[in-house]
């Protein structure tokens, strides 16, 4: 099973290489594949000890000192490494309709307004896989998409539609009501003027995504802690304050300025200045 996921993520890896997906994509499936491969050579050697090889002879493979194989292979240390090891789910594959066309489930967003809605649909995408075991092998295979389509969703650069972003969410463990908004937003092209409260509306669902993204990431990394003071306060806060809100969670402030403008801009004009 280990072997399996290894070639797995080898080939996610080498995918992500060829097509230059997302540089933060790519170092998450190196250390997926790092910690595989760790795995397997714990399990691998601990075999060969239980199956009556001499340490000397595991240590002389390993081209390491007899008291380094023993101290890294041992029973003990090998069972807890591999209990360390997140369990990959298995999941049943969904039937396939033969020759249904996938062109109609995905667009790419055009527009400023439209490119940043997607980019934060993305992030929240890539802070929900980055802290689950899931592969994105698993994840097309469970829903029965392109591994490559997958790998744009995450990166903001595709947008799919309401029932498959409502299934990948829901793969990797996220919560579908949470992300519906943004996604509106990603897919609805130049409308009419937004009012105040439709600009601000739009703002807090933005800073509300950006927030739970940073909030599932620090779930997931042990010793960090997503700030939440920002957008807590009944009122929107001003630049600076977004911005800090938006670099503390690891999201580039250029992604939510769009939003910010737009709100700062139709309250400046409905006040008269």
């Amino acid at each position: 099973m280990v072997a399996a996921d290894i070639a797995d993520l080898a080939q996610e890896l080498l995918s992500g290489q060829t097509h230059r997906t997302p540089l933060a994509l790519r170092f998450r499936q190196a250390q997926l594949l790092q910690r595989e491969i760790t795995c397997f050579v714990s399990a691998m050697m601990w075999d060969e000890r239980a199956g009556g090889e001499s340490w000397a002879r595991i240590a002389e493979a390993a081209e390491v000192p007899e008291a380094s194989a023993r101290a890294c292979w041992n029973e003990t240390k090998v069972a807890g490494v591999l209990a360390a090891r997140p369990v990959r789910p298995r999941f049943p594959r969904r039937a396939v309709v033969p020759e249904q066309p996938l062109d109609w489930l995905f667009t790419r967003p055009t527009g400023q307004m439209q490119q940043a809605a997607s980019q934060i649909l993305g992030n929240y995408l890539m802070s929900l896989w980055e802290g689950s075991p899931v592969a994105l092998t698993e994840v097309a295979h469970r829903s029965d998409l392109p591994r490559d389509a997958i790998t744009l969703i995450l990166g903001g650069e595709l947008v799919a539609s309401w029932s498959v972003t409502h299934m990948v969410v829901t793969i990797l463990g996220g919560s579908p009501e949470a992300v519906r908004n943004v996604w509106e937003m990603a897919c609805q092209g130049a409308g009419e003027p937004w009012s105040a409260a439709e600009a601000e509306r739009r703002l807090r669902d933005i800073l509300s995504l950006v927030r739970l993204a940073g909030e599932v990431s620090s779930s997931s990394r042990p010793g960090t802690r997503a700030r939440r003071d920002s957008n807590d306060a009944d009122a929107i806060p001003d630049w600076p304050a977004t911005a800090e809100f938006s670099n503390s969670l690891g999201l580039p402030p250029s992604v939510v300025r769009p939003f910010w403008d737009a709100w700062d801009q139709v309250c400046g004009r409905e006040a008269g200045h």
